[in-house]
């Protein structure tokens, strides 16, 4: 992935690359407020070496999503759930990512 005629990332995987919070690609959205056209400048080093980290942090959290997801399920059967609800929180038919949060899989 190239940003300027200096910079560029290579083998970011795709999961990493489309990953998306509050539905925003958060890796686009990034490089977006950083571009030559918004700052009038170019990408300093220390911004190049932040987004480096925030894609491997990002990898990092995609491969280790499904085990978080298992491990959170298995503490809500460990709970108690009864109907697929922990407190306000449903449960089945939900996708969940680790600890944080889920997402209805139809969404």
């Amino acid at each position: 992935m190239y940003l300027n005629d200096c910079v560029r990332w290579r083998e970011v995987p795709a999961a990493v690359w489309d990953y998306k919070i509050g539905g925003f690609p958060v890796l686009r959205k990034w490089l977006s407020y950083r571009e030559k056209r918004v700052l009038k400048r170019d990408l300093i080093v220390a911004e190049a070496r932040a987004f480096t980290d925030i894609v491997r942090r990002l990898t990092a959290f995609v491969l280790y999503g499904p085990k978080l997801d298992a491990n959170y399920l298995e503490a809500v059967n460990r709970a108690g759930v009864r109907n697929g609800v922990v407190g306000d929180t449903e449960v089945e038919g939900l996708r969940c990512i680790g600890v944080v949060a889920c997402f209805s899989a139809g969404r």
